[in-house]
């Protein structure tokens, strides 16, 4: 597809970048992605997927910075990305990571639920 010049639409790219998470192969994904200098918004969810079940923190940070088009990808993708890992039963994970994560995401007030829930990541279906 590249070498002709061929433009993926988005459902073909959804379909690519998920196929190849979904084997494992997000870095193959992600250069699929950036290679194809596509001009669709950035498409997340197979990557939130991917590194909320597999992923470590680090992987986590990394994801985040690449969403990034200005100084920290926005609120939203942090909260996606701890509620995902509060999805696949990894509180430790979400933990850390909101450790990581810069001032303004951790005293936003929907972190705060999150992580004040009676149990974590009770809140989950909201968003």
């Amino acid at each position: 597809m590249l070498e002709k010049n061929f433009e993926a639409d988005a459902d073909l790219l959804e379909v690519l970048v998920s196929g190849l998470c979904s084997k494992g192969r997000v870095d193959s994904a992600y250069t699929l992605v950036t290679e194809m200098k596509q001009k669709y918004p950035p498409f997340p969810e197979p990557f939130e997927d991917f590194i909320s079940k597999f992923g470590t923190v680090d992987d986590a940070k990394e994801f985040l910075t690449a969403l990034s088009v200005t100084q920290y990808p926005s609120f939203s993708a942090y909260l996606h990305l701890l509620k995902a890992f509060f999805k696949e039963g990894r509180q430790s994970e979400a933990r850390d990571l909101l450790y990581k994560c810069p001032h303004h995401i951790r005293n936003h007030a929907d972190v705060s639920i999150l992580f004040a829930s009676p149990k974590e990541g009770n809140v989950i279906a909201t968003a």
